[in-house]
């Protein structure tokens, strides 16, 4: 209805705290997007969590909150837990690899 009343051409130019219409779009859509991809990836780290037995209900919020870049926060300090636990001999592997090169 608003948009209908402007003359043609200039529904490009509203402009709202400083950002065209566009702008806003994309900016809900993004974090919409952020949002649900947090709850999904953090209900994946839940359910790691139970399956490998470590301890980390933190990890689910920090995942929850930060989506992607808690993820990756989630899987080195996963990877270095089931080193320090000896529960993966292959992810060992790779550390005593790395000390024998120096």
């Amino acid at each position: 209805m608003f948009l209908q009343n402007l003359p043609p051409g200039t529904q490009d130019e509203i402009v709202f705290m400083g950002m065209t219409l566009q702008t806003w779009i994309f900016l809900i859509i993004f974090l919409t997007l952020w949002f649900i991809s947090g709850i999904l990836l953090g209900q994946w780290v839940k359910k790691d969590i139970e399956r490998s037995e470590l301890v980390g209900s933190a990890y689910v919020i920090i995942v929850s909150l930060t989506s992607i870049v808690g993820l990756a926060f989630y899987l080195i300090v996963r990877y270095n837990a089931k080193c320090a636990l000896e529960e993966d001999e292959a992810a060992c592997a790779v550390e005593e690899l790395k000390k024998e090169d120096i």
